[in-house]
């Protein structure tokens, strides 16, 4: 599929492997995704000396509004990093000078914004959380990472058991297993359907967000809901670990997410088995109601779920100039 589109036929070799994998879903987290996407934009430039300016933002609109049709229509994170990172990059730009002095702010700009969110985001985390010895993670988070290893390093007398799901959608429990390395984390790694047993042993339970809405509803991996629910009927808390940038504020104008779905056919064990008839559809996403989720950890705070609107409120005007 990437094939066909133009920016591809100028990437490193190098680049093209990353966001194949990014279309596979074989790197996970937005923040990874956004990296690479910027990384790429000054790469662009840098090694198609024969192209003009004007030819080489034409590739860099064409994977933007690649990614943004894939990535970003199921993460709002993406949809906005990508406008971030390719702001005031138009055909107007005549010098490749300029536009790689343009991309490269555009990239410390996103860059220290979001260093900035994800400080505040671990310490709260810390805060809340360093107590919870028995923690269970559900589906792959690159910020849910960052604040786990902050509560490890952060208590070192404390120690944590840590309980991974592997969520079969996408494989998004393994990336956390280089938590392995801290001597006081003991991990367990469990496919999805002993979910029930290992929060029975939990004391919280974490998850990032692909989106959320000013409700308190949050968006993550097929299976979330199931884990919500569970949650809820064990009196077990869950934390959504994000970023503010992952509000989806076209729901207060009365839009909804559609469905993201995926043919799951070729990841059963006998696909071969699977006529063309039997539907193997599923949806990528799933909405965890806010009656499920105890809180979200924001870099503005930890804000029950039953407290969100008037946050995202707050952060719609100091981010976009209106309500």
């Amino acid at each position: 599929m990437l094939e066909g589109y133009t920016f591809y036929n100028y990437l490193t070799d190098d680049d093209k492997e990353l966001v194949e994998k990014i279309n596979n879903h074989e790197i996970l987290g937005a923040s990874n995704h956004l990296n690479i996407f910027a990384n790429i934009f000054i790469h662009l430039v840098e090694h198609n000396t024969s192209l003009e300016a004007v030819q080489i933002v034409a590739e860099i609109q064409d994977m933007k509004n690649f990614f943004m049709k894939t990535r970003g229509h199921s993460s709002i994170a993406v949809a906005n990093g990508l406008h971030v990172l390719t702001e005031d990059i138009n055909k107007e730009i005549k010098s490749k000078d300029t536009l790689l002095d343009q991309l490269k702010e555009n990239k410390n700009h996103y860059e220290k914004e979001n260093n900035e969110n994800l400080s505040k985001i671990l310490e709260y985390s810390n805060n809340e959380l360093k107590d919870a010895a028995n923690i269970l993670l559900y589906d792959y988070s690159s910020t849910v990472e960052k604040a786990v290893k902050r509560i490890l390093e952060s208590n070192p007398e404390v120690n944590y058991n840590i309980y991974i799901a592997e969520s079969s959608a996408i494989d998004g429990g393994s990336p956390y297993l280089p938590i392995n390395k801290y001597e006081n984390a003991t991990l367990t790694f469990f496919p999805d359907a002993a979910l029930a047993y290992y929060l029975s042993k939990s004391n919280v339970c974490l998850m990032g967000a692909e989106t959320f809405y000013s409700d308190g509803t949050g968006f993550n991996t097929i299976g979330s809901d199931i884990v919500g629910l569970l949650c809820k009927e064990k009196h077990i808390p869950l934390y959504f670990i994000t970023p503010m940038n992952k509000l989806d504020d076209r729901r207060m104008q009365g839009i909804k997410k559609t469905i993201v779905t995926t043919d799951y056919k070729e990841k059963y064990k006998f696909p071969d088995k699977l006529e063309n008839t039997i539907d193997t559809i599923i949806p990528e996403l799933i909405d965890v109601q806010p009656e499920y989720i105890y809180a979200f950890i924001t870099e503005d705070g930890v804000v029950p779920s039953n407290q969100l609107y008037i946050r995202s409120l707050e952060y719609i005007q100091k981010s976009k100039g209106r309500i």
